[in-house]
């Protein structure tokens, strides 16, 4: 039976990682802090609690793992913004650090979760964005993350390690913490059902590739289990909505006016946004994705229901 490592398998994505690949049926180790209950549902999936900036915990956790998928997220856009320097530290410096340790423990693939969109900023190439297009992140953030693929380059190259690097768009779904303010839709059915205003930034006009987080999971099983061609790839629904577009979905379902509060939006943000996923599904198939309707309607039911 194959083993799988999820680092930040207790969170959101991470989370619902680790049950797909339970019921696959691999064994899986979740390696988090755990400050509250566990995410996942899969019984028989193990929970290692432990520190990441530990190294002794991180090389026991890495021991005699088939796949290592790194989707521990130690920053978020607005944190990497207003901390430049600890970013650098947290998600640039530990990564390597990371790396190091797996060219001992020598797993079969490495999997990093980067990010889509960001990492293009506003460039003059026509969207959707592809792997090809060039990357000219303006935030901290897509740099750190830009970083990091240059240094998985650097280890596959050098070291032999088998790396690949997963440019997420924007996933959404139940077990995404509003609080730590990234999601837009589920921070807006949060703050809806508490009968709080939304935020919009800008004039509601920015778009993003929207991805449910099951269809996102089954996307990320079958590249990084599977005899990937390419050491990166695209991940997402390939279709951008607007912010206006995600309200008016939410609104629809909800049946309730939304109170609105307008911000500036932020001069790091990119624009616009979609992925062109051409060359997963050339590799791996087509997908029959989940609407943004139907996957905002199983979110609110998996909220209610604390799934």
């Amino acid at each position: 039976m194959a083993k799988a490592l999820v680092l930040g398998g207790n969170g959101f994505i991470g989370s619902h990682l680790a049950d797909q690949l339970a019921n696959s049926g691999l064994e899986v180790t979740v390696f988090d802090r755990f400050s509250g209950n566990n995410n996942f549902t899969n019984p028989s999936i193990v929970a290692m609690k432990g520190d990441f900036f530990d190294d002794q915990q991180l090389i026991n956790a890495l021991q005699f793992q088939d796949y290592v998928f790194h989707f521990l997220s130690t920053s978020n856009p607005y944190i990497a913004e207003s901390q430049p320097a600890s970013d650098i530290e947290y998600s640039i410096t530990r990564t390597v650090q990371l790396l190091e340790f797996c060219t001992h423990s020598k797993p079969k693939k490495f999997i990093y979760a980067s990010t889509g969109g960001a990492i293009y900023g506003e460039t003059t190439a026509s969207s959707p964005f592809s792997e090809d297009s060039l990357p000219m992140p303006i935030s901290p953030y897509a740099i750190g993350k830009l970083a990091v693929e240059h240094y998985l380059h650097f280890f596959r190259k050098v070291h032999g390690l088998n790396t690949l690097s997963l440019r997420i768009s924007n996933p959404y779904g139940s077990r995404q913490r509003a609080g730590k303010s990234q999601g837009l839709i589920p921070i807006t059915l949060e703050r809806v059902l508490e009968g709080q205003p939304v935020i919009k930034f800008g004039d509601g006009s920015m778009m993003r590739d929207y991805i449910f987080i099951d269809d996102l999971v089954k996307m990320i099983e079958k590249v990084g289990l599977g005899d990937s061609k390419n050491n990166l790839y695209n991940l997402g629904s390939g279709q951008s909505y607007s912010v206006n577009q995600v309200f008016q979905a939410v609104h629809n379902l909800l049946a309730e006016p939304l109170q609105v509060i307008e911000q500036p939006q932020p001069s790091s943000f990119v624009q616009d946004v979609a992925l062109d996923i051409s060359r997963y599904s050339d590799e791996f198939g087509q997908m029959e994705l989940t609407s943004l309707e139907k996957g905002i309607e199983l979110t609110l039911a998996r909220m209610k229901k604390g799934l």
